[in-house]
């Protein structure tokens, strides 16, 4: 077997089960690394730790482990075109996470979960921000949303 169709395997497998911690754990490492974000202060909305964020995402929007993994696709390409020197408020990083999980959503299932609904999930994020942050991240992506097998494999 190659190296090529072991990884596509792999992929597979993973797309049977459900979304695990060490998945959640992945995506919250590869995310942190995305963009450098100021501190949370007092004065800010409070958000909770990014670790918790995506998992009460996970279970509130009951996310397939294949659009999960689109996610992590969305959050390592950012990572990749974003400069060294680009900065971020505290909240970035959520709304990295949140924003990939929405489009790997809406691009992956036939009836997606609401911008609505997920602005009542991650409550420190209105309507009107959630539209924003989707398209941004469209934008900021190129609009180019299919993924391989390759390319995740190439993250885990």
């Amino acid at each position: 077997m190659t190296c090529q169709c072991a990884r596509q395997d792999r992929v597979k497998t993973l797309c049977g089960r459900p979304v695990s911690p060490a998945m959640i754990d992945l995506l919250v490492s590869i995310a942190q690394t995305v963009i450098v974000c100021a501190p949370a202060t007092a004065s800010t909305n409070p958000i909770p730790p990014l670790r918790k964020f995506v998992a009460d995402l996970v279970a509130s929007t009951r996310i397939q482990t294949s659009a999960f993994l689109t996610t992590l696709c969305y959050v390592a390409r950012l990572r990749r075109k974003l400069p060294a020197t680009a900065r971020g408020l505290a909240c970035t990083v959520h709304r990295i996470v949140l924003a990939s999980m929405l489009l790997a959503m809406k691009f992956l299932y036939d009836a997606p979960i609401r911008n609505r609904a997920y602005a009542s999930v991650a409550t420190a994020f209105s309507l009107a921000e959630v539209n924003l942050m989707e398209k941004q991240l469209l934008a900021l992506l190129d609009y180019r949303l299919t993924t391989s097998p390759d390319e995740i494999a190439m993250l885990l």
